[in-house]
C-alpha cells in the first residue's frame, strides 16, 4: 500500500467538465445523467466532445496516490497532459487514452482494459469498485491498482512524462466517480 505520505485528495475542476456532466463538490463526486451525443450536424471538437472532466491539480514531480470509486458502466479514469485547448483534428483524439498525451484505465461493463496512443491492452481480472491510481513522475510510472482489503495490481505503464500531469476521468451514461478523500 502508498505510504499515507503520498495520498492526494483530488477534485474535480468544474470549468473543465462536458455539459452533459453533474458535479457534486461536497462529496467529490461526478455523474453523467444524459447520453453520449454524437450529433454529427454540428460535430463538437476538442475534450469537451466526450463526456470528461479534469482534476484541478497538476502532477509534476514526486510521487501521488488517489482513489476512485466508480460505479459498474462505462468510464476511464487516469492521466493527461492538458491538452483541452490544442487544436488537433478529430475526436476520438481527445478521448483519453486514445492519444499518446494521455493515458487511462477503461471499464466497458465487461472487462478493464488499459488505453495509451490508441492502443488498447485489455486486462484480465474482475470488476474492482474502488480503484487506486499511483503516479511516481520521475519514475515514470503509472500504476492502477483494484483496492479491496488488499492492492491489487490491475496495471503499471511505464514511459517518460514530459509535461505536467492532471488527473482525468471520462464518465458515460448512467456512470458516476467519487474521488475518494483522506483524513489530512
Amino acid at each position: 500500500m502508498p505510504p499515507d505520505k503520498d495520498y492526494c485528495n483530488m477534485n474535480f475542476d468544474a470549468s473543465t467538465a462536458n455539459k452533459d456532466l453533474l458535479l457534486f463538490k461536497e462529496t467529490h463526486s461526478v455523474l453523467n445523467m444524459g447520453i453520449l451525443l454524437e450529433n454529427h450536424s454540428k460535430p463538437s471538437q476538442g475534450f469537451n466532445h466526450w463526456p470528461q472532466l479534469l482534476c484541478s491539480r497538476s502532477l509534476c514531480e514526486g510521487c501521488h496516490y488517489w482513489e476512485a470509486e466508480i460505479s459498474n458502466a462505462w468510464l476511464c479514469l487516469g492521466v493527461t497532459y492538458n491538452y483541452r485547448h490544442r487544436t488537433e483534428k478529430g475526436y476520438m483524439f481527445y478521448l483519453i487514452g486514445r492519444n499518446n498525451s494521455s493515458w487511462c484505465l477503461e471499464w466497458d461493463l465487461m472487462k478493464f482494459s488499459v488505453w495509451n496512443n490508441n492502443i488498447q491492452t485489455v486486462v484480465k481480472g474482475n470488476f474492482y469498485k474502488t480503484v487506486g491510481v499511483l503516479l511516481d513522475y520521475a519514475g515514470g510510472s503509472l500504476t492502477f491498482y483494484g483496492v479491496t482489503n488488499t492492492m491489487n495490481l490491475i496495471y503499471r505503464f511505464l514511459t517518460t512524462f514530459t509535461e505536467p500531469l492532471y488527473p482525468a476521468a471520462m464518465v458515460s451514461c448512467g456512470a458516476s466517480v467519487t474521488l475518494k478523500q483522506h483524513p489530512e
